[in-house]
């Protein structure tokens, strides 16, 4: 029996010993390597698109503000006047005469979506079809209010700066005046 213990005893040390050896190895201990090291990847997270909104996005498929007072979807005021897509035309009343001759008609207005894209239409649209937006010329007071003119258009045009918004409709209004004319 004492041989077996002796026997077990020596491959325990061997076992040991050689352990010993690996770790050392391993660490650099007492090897002219140079030590390793491991990289791990790095995790790298890419940002969800953004959705794209629609600034005239109506909160239920269809168009804008029906019934009641609202006829149907139009493109422009006039021959040339642009308005957001979807846009739904109420009433239109005539203003008073100003004391300088000029006519005015409002027309009630409807947009999906938020002032501020409607807002933003209109100077994009406008600018590229020529119109210039300050002062009224021509004596008009306009509601002492800046106007889009036009060179050799007998109109000016005034949007409302403070439309209402309710759940993603806009409601707003157009004003065209014209010298002697009502109409846009």
């Amino acid at each position: 029996m004492g041989v077996r213990k002796e026997a077990r005893l020596g491959g325990v040390i061997t076992s040991m010993a050689l352990l010993l050896v690996l770790c050392l190895g391993g660490c650099g201990v007492g090897s002219s390597g140079a030590p390793t090291t491991v990289q791990h990847p790095q995790e790298t997270t890419t940002p969800a698109p953004t959705a794209t909104t629609d600034p005239f996005a109506v909160p239920t498929p269809g168009v804008p503000c029906k019934g009641g007072e609202w006829g149907g979807v139009i493109k422009t005021v006039g021959k040339d006047v642009p308005l957001p897509p979807l846009t739904v035309r109420g009433t239109a009343q005539n203003l008073d005469p100003e004391a300088s001759g000029w006519d005015g008609l409002y027309i009630s207005l409807c947009t999906g979506g938020t002032a501020d894209g409607i807002t933003n239409f209109i100077d994009d649209h406008m600018t590229q079809l020529g119109w210039n937006y300050g002062p009224a010329v021509g004596g008009c007071t306009c509601s002492a209010d800046n106007v889009w003119s036009r060179t050799n258009d007998p109109r000016l045009v005034q949007f409302e700066r403070h439309a209402a918004e309710h759940d993603g409709q806009v409601r707003w209004g157009v004003i065209c005046y014209r010298k002697g004319v009502f109409g846009c």
